[in-house]
């Protein structure tokens, strides 16, 4: 029925992965230690579309930080996808990554760059590793499309940029470090933001939902 009302629920992280955050959160100095990491990671699949091209120009650009590429492809396939580029010292792949939640742990900054331009690109109709990021206090940069809109506030817990503009992004990531004061105060505008997206929160709306229903 197109007239009826629609409701929209967004998706959680699963009550194991909220769990598991807690106890990494918890740890003393938590904070301190990802800010002095300034560990930059984009968790994504080998497509240039993901812009996977564009955060090895970053970390080029950014040489005093430390940039991870996490995928799920395999060795080989890395190999392959970058036998013509020159990877700079601080950029390191991690391939066929299980375990998320460790870097999430160790991640001063995630990264979506999911490119909204051009032939080839993408726009991301939700984006749960900026979820997942902002379970583990960790502020995230994302494309000004798409669903990254309905999760980042802009110049609370991230930033929405046209990701694109390497200069620009590399510029906002310099001014996130400015000082630890400053960065703190983005991880836990991060952590507030993750409770919208939290299991008990998706629970209550289901519930919610049904009971308005009856």
């Amino acid at each position: 029925d197109l007239t009826s009302d629609k409701i929209v629920i967004h998706n959680s992280v699963s009550k194991k992965f909220h769990e598991v955050a807690g106890v990494y959160i918890s740890q003393s100095e938590y904070l301190k230690k990802k800010y002095e990491n300034r560990l930059i990671v984009l968790p994504c699949a080998l497509k240039t579309y993901k812009g996977v091209l564009l955060f090895l120009e970053i970390a080029k650009q950014l040489q005093d930080y430390n940039f991870w590429l996490v995928t799920s492809n395999s060795e080989e396939e890395t190999n392959d996808y970058f036998k013509n580029e020159i990877i700079p010292k601080n950029f390191k792949i991690m391939n066929e990554v299980k375990d998320m939640a460790k870097i999430y742990s160790s991640a001063s900054l995630v990264m979506n760059l999911s490119i909204p331009h051009g032939i080839d690109r993408f726009i991301e109709t939700f984006s749960m590793i900026l979820i997942e990021a902002f379970e583990f206090k960790t502020p995230c940069i994302a494309p000004c499309y798409g669903g990254p809109l309905e999760i980042i506030e802009n110049d609370l817990n991230g930033y929405l940029m046209e990701i694109e503009n390497i200069h620009e992004v590399t510029e906002k990531i310099k001014s996130i470090f400015l000082n630890y004061e400053d960065y703190t105060k983005f991880c836990e505008k991060a952590y507030t933001r993750a409770e919208k997206f939290s299991p008990s929160t998706f629970l209550s709306k289901i519930n919610e939902t049904i009971s308005k229903g009856q």
